[in-house]
């Protein structure tokens, strides 16, 4: 089973899985460590992605990006007898090749049906947060993000998962992380799972 958390930069997506795997104990997969683990693509690509940013165009991204989806697609699917989290999946994708690079939506869902190989989650989990916070939570461990992103990307990013995630189909769980700290939210978010395994 697939739990997919999205949302927008240093929303707490990586504290909150990480979280959720210790709860969950052996039977859950943090998907970003068995992608580091296996140094497959998603994790590979990821380290590109950063490193080369300036010099990687709007379709080269979202290519890349298409490619890391499938990676950890692939992955989830050799895993889907536990419970899987990953740390941004489809939305992320939409997201980026869509709203912020302009692709037709069309072509996107196409390319997003090909990456994901049917394996769909059951479930999203969406933090959100403003960007000061975002400001505030990056400067402790990566400046990059802000300088190469700004204010304009982010606030862009922020109104693209909202309207994106409004019109799923799946079941979303909204939380705006903002004045919250991972212990205010994890009950929910456990709830929110528990009832996923059993429908």
């Amino acid at each position: 089973m697939l739990i997919a958390v999205e949302g927008v930069g240093a929303a707490g997506k990586s504290t909150l899985i990480r979280a959720l795997a210790d709860h969950f104990g052996p039977g859950c997969l943090n998907l970003a460590d068995e992608l580091k683990q296996q140094r497959a693509l998603d994790a590979t690509l990821g380290e590109f992605i950063h490193r080369q940013a300036p010099a990687i165009d709007g379709l080269e991204e979202i290519f890349l990006f298409a490619a890391r989806l499938a990676s950890k697609a692939r992955i989830a699917q050799e895993w889907n007898h536990h419970l899987v989290l990953a740390d941004r999946y489809h939305s992320s994708f939409v997201v980026l090749a869509h709203h912020i690079r302009g692709l037709p939506i069309d072509l996107v869902e196409q390319i997003t049906c090909w990456a994901v190989r049917g394996h769909w989650p059951v479930g999203i989990v969406a933090l959100d947060t403003t960007y000061e916070a975002y400001v505030r939570r990056r400067s402790v461990n990566d400046r990059s993000h802000v300088a190469r992103e700004g204010r304009q990307f982010f606030e862009q990013s922020r109104a693209a998962f909202s309207a994106h995630l409004a019109a799923q189909s799946l079941p979303v769980l909204h939380i705006d992380t903002t004045e919250l700290t991972i212990s205010d939210y994890m009950p929910a978010v456990c709830e929110f799972i528990e009832q996923l395994t059993k429908t």
